[in-house]
């Protein structure tokens, strides 16, 4: 699938491209209505797409950027104030900070890709429970969150710090 950012969802401290197909983080935020659905806090945005059943998988081009997040979440992740990352709240991510890479398991995981992440890969199978992360640029498997159990559709998640 090619996921379409939802500008709903979008916080005010970041700017989606017309066609929906990527995000940069602004300095400054900008004036948004503040909707249920809008990030008012952390600078993250859903997909527009929502899944559950099936197997889907895309790719995201993270590029070198210091800080980021993505992942799947539940649709009903709490938007209103700072996101708490973690499974049990509905949050299935990777996350790159202070140069350190971790798998938002509970507890964190944190991981040692032998090369720089630049595009991440997302296999989200939605009937197996699982939902695994890819380096793109060499094929190796990141990650997997498995045995997972899904109330709710799910949407593609997004976060740049």
């Amino acid at each position: 699938v090619s996921p379409s950012l939802d500008p709903d969802t979008a916080s005010p401290k970041l700017a989606l491209s017309e066609d929906g197909k990527s995000v940069r983080r602004l300095f400054f935020d900008q004036e948004l209505p503040d909707v249920p659905s809008r990030f008012d806090q952390d600078p993250c945005v859903l997909a527009r797409e929502q899944f559950s059943s099936g197997r889907y998988y895309w790719e995201v081009q993270v590029g070198h950027r210091k800080a980021w997040n993505v992942g799947v979440c539940l649709e009903s992740l709490d938007r209103k104030g700072r996101i708490p990352k973690a499974p049990q709240h509905g949050l299935w991510a990777l996350e790159l900070y202070k140069k350190t890479f971790w798998a938002l398991a509970f507890p964190r995981v944190r991981l040692h890709p032998p090369e720089p992440l630049h595009q991440v890969g997302i296999l989200l199978d939605c009937d197996a429970g699982t939902v695994s992360f890819y380096n793109v640029d060499n094929g190796s498997l990141i990650y997997t969150f498995s045995e997972l159990s899904f109330s709710e559709p799910l949407r593609p998640f997004f976060c740049l710090w």
